[in-house]
């Protein structure tokens, strides 16, 4: 069995659901303090490790703002999910990465580079990222739903239905 770190953690706060970053599931980046300091005291002696330093800051500066991406893709999920985490399978809309990304005003790969192999803590348990990603299927009445409320759905016919009873004629 593998043990899997959540990237994200779904909760209610205020009558509101939120997704918020897992800290565990951060890199721990930092420069280290004794190479910056005697980069700097040098007084440009060494050109070359004051120019890695700088390229070093600019790198965890990169990593920072890329994190601002990684908290707008749950973000945006979680607000178009809202229902399934209220109600469950069967309230999930139909969703996708291209959806999200004209959403947020990223490029469809970006958000699949976010979402893939990505894991969120929810009161619903434990559910990879491509969970609340769902196609859409269309309905007689010309509304839209999604293929994962439809499977819940008959699930529940299904259990509800007399053992040996046949559901549709």
């Amino acid at each position: 069995a593998r043990y899997v770190i959540p990237d994200v953690i779904v909760r209610k706060q205020r009558d509101r659901w939120m997704a918020v970053i897992n800290p565990a599931s951060l890199p721990r980046l930092r420069l280290n303090r004794a190479y910056a300091d005697a980069c700097g005291s040098r007084n440009g002696a060494n050109q070359s490790l004051a120019r890695h330093l700088q390229e070093g800051r600019w790198l965890l500066r990169s990593v920072v703002e890329g994190f601002g991406t990684h908290q707008r893709v749950p973000d945006a999920i979680v607000a178009r999910q809202r229902g399934f985490f209220e109600y469950g399978a069967v309230a999930m809309k139909p969703l996708t990465l291209k959806l999200i990304a004209g959403e947020l005003g990223l490029h469809e790969s970006t958000v699949c580079r976010v979402t893939n192999s990505k894991y969120m803590a929810t009161p619903r348990g434990l559910l990879e990222f491509k969970h609340f990603f769902s196609r859409k299927l269309a309905t007689d009445s010309g509304r839209a739903a999604s293929a994962t409320a439809v499977r819940a759905v008959m699930r529940e016919m299904m259990r509800a239905a007399a053992p040996g009873a046949p559901l549709f004629h």
